[in-house]
């Protein structure tokens, strides 16, 4: 099983790149149609959120 180390979130109540569980789900927690995914690395990530 990957931990994933970093959060993009497309849709949330701030968008953006995080490196923490706890800070991604601050920005989707409570919102409705909210986007997120975890992934292994920050580079996967800045490709990916586009």
């Amino acid at each position: 099983m990957t931990k994933n180390s970093f959060y993009a979130v497309k849709n949330g109540h701030k968008i953006g790149i995080f490196n923490s569980w706890v800070d991604c789900s601050k920005q989707v927690h409570g919102f409705k149609g909210a986007i997120y995914k975890g992934f292994p690395n920050l580079s996967e990530a800045e490709v990916k959120f586009k």
